[in-house]
């Protein structure tokens, strides 16, 4: 009876207890489709060639989101303007 009892406390405690934050799963930009099967797990198209190529073909991966840190280091800079150097 007692191991129930305890039981029963260490399930409520665990349902009760807060998720810990976990790190998200990163996402890749390039999907090989081989043989009905997807993998999104490329960075470049040139990766997802050299294991697709002669089975299956490369697209986008339609649930890359890029990150705002990349975006943002992409983006042009702006010029100081006309005679200002």
């Amino acid at each position: 009876m007692r191991f129930i009892f305890a039981c029963m406390i260490a399930l409520g405690t665990f349902a009760l207890a807060e998720p810990v934050a976990t790190q998200a799963a990163p996402e890749y930009p390039w999907c090989a489709n081989e043989k009905g099967a997807s993998n999104c797990g490329f960075s470049t198209w040139e990766q997802c060639m050299a294991t697709a190529r002669g089975h299956g073909s490369c697209e986008p991966n339609p649930f890359y989101h890029q990150s705002r840190a990349q975006s943002a280091s992409k983006r042009p800079r702006r010029s100081s303007g006309p005679g200002l150097h």
